[in-house]
């Protein structure tokens, strides 16, 4: 029997409460799908529902980012603080980032999840690349992604036009960036005609420096160059290359969640002139069925332990109160235990919707 055999028939079972079959935790399923890439592809192929597994002393399971990227590094910062400071015991998972990983939480496979602006605006809709709505839950924002798209120095790419019939790759397939991306490239009438590889951002990067693809993203966080790209423009040289703002209009009306930035010399010193990239607000998301006391108690830990996050990652200096509900999505409900501790802080947006 297949890996792919073995989740139709455990969530098959789970739906139908048949006890002789093979049940499934989330953290075999997620294993399973792991064996299978790890994809969202992989997950839209999983019919039913799973009975959700998490109760009340088990562990809560955080959905992370591609091992060693920027998202898995901030989840796993996370999950630590949260251990560290409150009663609560949590994990997490490595998958291929935050559409994965609301995909997840909508099967009842994860608690929370990273994810991005970019991400909850078509999961609350049913929009592609979901096939119904989700029932997601925001938390709070932690950073924002920058992800201005890069080509060598001494390319022949000088405008964004110019990568019809390049090699692009933006990440991970299930991944925020490439679904961002893909919507951008569509918005200008370029999908057809340019060349698509997907990866982990560690291979990603490395299929670059070999001059194996023409163009990735840049991964800005808080607009600072994460450690992999000062990695790679430490000996590689490279140039941005803007978005047309036409382009950004047109992708933000089909999703509100895509933002745009500025890049400029002075935060980025790697590039010699200022572009404009896309990017996306970075959320914890959380499933539905977490309680009000649990949520408020994950968001009470990290912001009043903000010090020791900084420690455990530089990325996750912009982990501010004043941060934590500038950049959600107005539409996307907030559990009301997050939503209680902003309030209590004076933080919370009369525009944003409690669960």
């Amino acid at each position: 029997m297949t890996k792919q055999d073995i989740v139709r028939r455990s969530i098959r079972g789970a739906a139908e409460g048949d006890s002789r079959r093979e049940g499934l935790s989330r953290r075999r399923a997620l294993a399973l799908c792991g064996g299978l890439g790890g994809s969202l592809a992989a997950l839209t192929l999983l019919p039913g529902s799973l009975v959700r597994a998490q109760v009340r002393g088990d562990q809560f399971v955080f959905g992370s980012a591609s091992l060693g990227s920027t998202g898995y590094v901030i989840i796993e910062a996370l999950s630590t603080i949260v251990n560290r400071h409150t009663d609560l015991q949590t994990s997490s998972q490595s998958t291929s980032g935050g559409a994965e990983n609301i995909a997840l939480i909508g099967r009842d496979l994860l608690d929370f999840g990273q994810s991005t602006s970019v991400d909850l605006v078509p999961a609350s809709r049913g929009s592609a690349p979901y096939q119904a709505p989700i029932d997601v839950r925001q938390m709070f924002c932690y950073t924002t992604f920058a992800l201005p798209p890069i080509v060598k120095a001494d390319s022949e790419v000088a405008r964004f036009e110019d990568l019809v019939g390049k090699r692009v790759a933006p990440g991970t397939s299930g991944g925020t960036t490439a679904q961002s991306w893909r919507l951008m490239f569509d918005t200008a009438g370029m999908t057809e005609g340019v060349r698509f590889t997907y990866g982990s951002w560690r291979e990603v990067y490395d299929q670059f420096a070999a001059g194996r693809v023409d163009c990735i993203p840049a991964i800005l966080t808080n607009l600072r160059p994460a450690p992999i790209v000062q990695e790679l423009t430490t000996n590689t040289a490279i140039r941005a290359v803007s978005f047309p703002d036409a382009v950004i209009e047109k992708a933000q009306a089909a999703n509100p969640g895509i933002m745009r930035f500025d890049v400029t010399p002075e935060t980025w010193p790697a590039i010699s002139e200022p572009c404009v990239g896309t990017g996306s607000s970075g959320i914890l998301a959380a499933h539905a069925g977490v309680d009000h006391e649990t949520a408020y108690a994950i968001t009470q830990a990290v912001f009043e332990n903000a010090s020791d996050l900084y420690q455990i990652a530089d990325a996750l200096r912009s982990v501010t109160l004043e941060s934590a509900t500038r950049y959600l999505v107005a539409g996307v409900p907030v559990n009301a235990g997050a939503a209680q501790y902003f309030k209590e802080q004076g933080v919370w947006r009369d525009d944003l919707t409690e669960a």
